[in-house]
């Protein structure tokens, strides 16, 4: 037994050998026809579009990604898949020294001639230039892969149980920690559900064995953690397919209010609920990665420096962008394209504020911009603007202005 894994696939990904066999794919077959009705040429533009124009930023630079596919993008996954694939039916499918080869993204576990071990791995090697593999030969008959430590028995049958690394510290969530108690409960069905699943007969009683021991270090009730195994063990697989769609909604785990509050709603609406945490320490840590300049999108107010008259505006793009292109309209007296600049010119001597200037609400959602716009001007007891903005149903008014809270 043998496992090849590729070394930061991801990032080494040959960008122009996946396209080239990913458009040979595509004009020897004509499966792909029933959902699109683009041609070959078509596809493979856009595909070259994503694959081969990625920026990042890297101390106050910007640079473009020439080799690899980009960590976190959705294409990223599927040109790795692909090339694998590629791989696969160049070196492994017709290779008769490999008696059985199963993979999951870029991990492999093998069955192969002993002898022929080191061969396979420099064909691999030598496949191109950009990827490298990894082997990892079975140590007393036995080989990690995944989640799953395989074991060859003397009469050549297989065994497989549960495998964790060496590094591994046993530390799950506390049972005494601050989450709803199904957070709490879900991870006893994890350790326990992944048991079921993975283990042959003649190891899963001792990992489920170790669950009960684990949990009880991590304070879970030793007698919630048997009663939920039991349940486990004795629910029946469901068809998924058959399932409707549940519908979920997820609030902030608040104590005793999340409680009550679930319970409310569960009373009047279909849902299921789930939690998630306040305030995490990764939150208030420094993050080192380079940022992109904010973009200040919203609602923004210019302050007349010598009298109480406000602007109020909208902008989908940077507001410094915006106060730039009024300032311009001052200058050049285009008092048609700004109220500012009308005020300015109405009022010789008068002049904006900058130090006042800034962004009332962060809004980038176009139609909910122009209602906030049309309310902030209702706001202001004295405005420039010559238009009240998007007309809003005045019933609405007298409720949501007192609400709003200007910064």
């Amino acid at each position: 037994m043998v496992s090849f894994d590729v070394v930061s696939m991801f990032t080494k990904v040959p960008i122009q050998e996946t396209l080239n066999f990913i458009e040979h794919r595509l004009r020897t077959t004509n499966e792909w026809k029933k959902t699109t009705k683009l041609e070959v040429e078509d596809l493979m533009d856009l595909l070259k579009i994503c694959a081969e124009n990625t920026y990042f930023t890297w101390r106050g630079g910007l640079f473009k990604q020439t080799e690899g596919s980009p960590m976190g993008s959705p294409i990223s996954a599927i040109f790795a898949e692909l090339f694998m694939e590629f791989l696969e039916e160049s070196l492994i499918k017709h290779n008769s020294d490999i008696k059985f080869w199963r993979r999951f993204v870029d991990d492999t576990f093998s069955i192969i001639k002993s002898r022929k071990a080191k061969q396979i791995l420099k064909k691999l090697n030598n496949f191109h230039p950009n990827i490298k593999f990894t082997m990892e030969q079975e140590i007393n008959n036995s080989l990690p892969f995944l989640d799953v430590l395989i074991h060859k028995k003397e009469d050549g049958t297989l065994t497989h149980k549960i495998y964790r690394k060496p590094t591994h510290t046993n530390q799950y969530l506390h049972f005494e920690s601050y989450h709803h108690p199904s957070q709490k409960i879900a991870v006893i069905d994890t350790l326990t559900t992944r048991a079921l699943r993975l283990c042959d007969t003649e190891s899963v009683k001792d990992e489920l064995n170790f669950v009960e021991n684990i949990l009880k270090q991590n304070h879970y009730p030793i007698k919630t953690v048997k009663g939920r195994i039991e349940q486990l063990k004795q629910r029946t697989p469901q068809n998924r397919h058959n399932q409707q769609l549940e519908k979920w909604i997820a609030l902030p785990y608040t104590g005793s209010m999340s409680k009550r509050l679930s319970k409310l709603l569960r009373n009047n609406v279909q849902v299921n609920i789930g939690y998630y945490t306040g305030t995490k320490l990764s939150s208030l840590l420094y993050n080192f990665k380079d940022k992109r300049e904010k973009v200040n999108s919203g609602i923004y107010k210019i302050k007349c420096k010598q009298c109480p008259q406000v602007y109020i505006g909208e902008s989908e793009r940077n507001i410094n962008k915006r106060l730039e292109e009024h300032e311009s309209h001052i200058r050049n007296n285009r008092t048609n394209l700004s109220a500012v600049a009308q005020h300015m010119a109405d009022n010789p001597g008068h002049e904006i504020d900058k130090a006042s200037f800034g962004l009332l609400e962060r809004e980038t959602r176009y139609f909910h911009r122009k209602i906030k716009e049309s309310l902030y001007i209702k706001k202001f007891p004295h405005t420039m603007n010559n238009r009240d903005g998007k007309k809003v149903n005045p019933i609405w008014i007298p409720t949501i202005l007192p609400l709003m809270k200007i910064p």
